[in-house]
This record gives structure tokens, sequence and C-alpha cells, in this order.
């Protein structure tokens, strides 16, 4: 039993999942970096995504690692807004709506959360 401890976890619906390596979770990192990049980058051009989700992320592998992530891609970029053509507080809230997407993409991504909403964010986008 303390074996399985220190290999295993229980995720928020209880089942037992094997614990991510050091190597998985550092691909983890690099994968939700350069998503995190993508997002900024678009912030800094004056544009939000408008539909951050699982669904509308790409995400390039190193062909020789396929650990290593290259970067990362939004698609689905049917409702972007320029931020410049809203309002001060339009603009802050759609990037907060940006952010608060991202933030799903990563729990998904690390297969935790601490709100317990792991499947909201459905292949559907609807979440």
């Amino acid at each position: 039993e303390e074996e399985e401890r220190r290999h295993h976890r229980r995720d928020a619906g209880d089942r037992t999942v094997p614990r991510p390596t050091r190597d998985g979770i550092r691909s983890r990192l690099g994968t939700a970096a350069a998503i995190a990049k993508t997002l900024a980058e678009h912030h800094g051009a004056g544009v939000s995504h408008g539909a951050v989700r699982v669904a509308n992320v790409l995400v390039t592998f190193d062909g020789r690692d396929r650990r290593r992530c290259r970067g990362a891609n939004l698609i689905d970029l049917a409702g972007s807004v320029a931020l410049g053509d809203l309002g001060r507080e339009r603009a802050e809230r759609a990037v907060r709506k940006d952010l608060e997407g991202l933030g799903r993409v990563l729990r998904r991504l690390f297969g935790s959360s601490c709100s317990g909403d792991d499947d909201e964010d459905d292949e559907d986008g609807r979440g």
C-alpha cells in the first residue's frame, strides 16, 4: 500500500491514477508555457481570442522528442475582437474571459482541478 501511495494519487473522481513523472511534468509545463505565450501574443497585438478552450488549441511537438513542445496556436478566431474597438471595461472583460479559458485548458492539461470542474470544457467547447 505504501508503494502504491508513492506512485499513484487519487483524482477528483476518487480514481487511482499514476503520478506524473518528472519528464511528464516538464513536458506539460512546456506546453502550458507555449499556450500562455500564444495568448499573450494575441493580447499584445490588441486581440482577444474570445473562445479559449481545449478544442481551439493546437500544439506542435518536436519531431525527435515528442515530449518537447515547439509551440501552440489558437484556432477558431471567429469570436475574436480588436481590444481597441472596445471600451476599457469591455476590453478588460474580454481579456479576463480569455484568461479564464486558459485556466480551464491548463486544469485539463494537468489533470486536476481545485474547483472540481475538470469535465466542464468538453469537446463541444462549451466549458
